[in-house]
């Protein structure tokens, strides 16, 4: 190779990200000829798009690569797992290009190695189009970091449109059939619910209103995980002289919330001597029987 021109060497149409390229340091100063890797240059200058296609198999990471996933009919949970070698700076980028409604692409390390702080298993999952997630080697071979988060958080709005009948002091079920907002594909409105399809906190916000109370009546509207009694969302004590409609709305926020698990809204009411059933107040403009659910994600 002595007194050749780079312009007089062999083209490289598909060059390895060990491939050298040859640079000048300091050219404004005291220049000195030098090399680098493709690889190394990524990791300053950004990184090399890659379509990849998710359907029946995991995908191992690529240092200095923009993973551009299409996981749509996924046919189970698959796994991106960062790449066992890789250098401090390194970096690796996922894409969803479109979703899937019923499965994840699941973020973790390699065997040994940790990804914001947990080993070899998963950190977190994509399914929602347009999530993106850059991660970045700063112990070589071992550790990496999220460097961006750009998932986005499930949401959804479950209403009522049928009266529920609440037996007297019984706590039942609210027929929320009608999923008015849905985004990440966790709206049930079959079995009125919502399914959790992260691990993540959650936050859920309710209302329930509840027709013909008369007397002295308590009102209390909860949240249940699994069909057992996860929290409260409000309770109201009340006494009326005529018959009315009451309603009443509050918040509860479930630390940890795991996969698969879901969450329903259910009502409660009670007056002295009383027997009979109440009917939620469903077609009161604003006042609809309502839960809401926003995932809260963690680091």
């Amino acid at each position: 190779m002595a007194d050749t021109r780079v312009s007089g060497l062999t083209a490289d149409a598909t060059p390895g990200l060990d491939s050298l390229l040859y640079t000048v340091n300091d050219p404004g100063g005291t220049p000195g000829p030098r090399q680098t890797t493709i690889a190394e240059l990524m990791t300053t200058t950004g990184l090399v798009y890659k379509a990849e296609t998710v359907t029946t198999g995991d995908i191992t990471g690529v240092v200095g690569t923009f993973h551009y996933c299409t996981i749509a009919g996924m046919d189970a949970d698959r796994n991106f797992v960062l790449p066992a070698s890789a250098a401090v700076g390194d970096r690796i980028g996922v894409f969803i290009a479109d979703g899937d409604a019923s499965f994840g692409f699941i973020l973790k390390a390699a065997a040994g190695d940790t990804l914001n702080g947990v080993t070899a298993a998963e950190w977190s999952r994509l399914f929602i189009a347009y999530e993106c997630v850059i991660m970045r080697c700063v112990v070589a071979n071992t550790t990496w970091i999220v460097e961006y988060d750009g998932r986005i958080p499930c949401r959804g709005i479950l209403t009522e449109t049928v009266a529920t009948a609440l037996a007297h002091g019984t706590n039942q079920l609210v027929t929320l059939d009608n999923a008015v907002y849905d985004l990440g594909n966790v709206t049930d409105a079959s079995n009125n619910r919502f399914t959790i399809r992260r691990n993540n906190d959650a936050l859920l916000v309710g209302r329930l209103p509840v027709s013909s109370i008369v007397d002295q009546t308590r009102i209390i509207a909860y949240v249940y995980k699994d069909a057992v009694l996860a929290g409260e969302l409000f309770r109201n004590t009340l006494s009326y002289d005529s018959s009315i409609t009451i309603t009443g709305s509050g918040t509860y926020f479930h630390n940890a919330a795991v996969v698969a698990e879901y969450f329903q809204l259910y009502g409660y009411w009670s007056i002295n001597a009383g027997s009979g059933t109440k009917n939620t107040a469903v077609g009161v403009a604003g006042s609809d029987p309502y839960l809401a659910y926003v995932e809260v994600l963690k680091r």
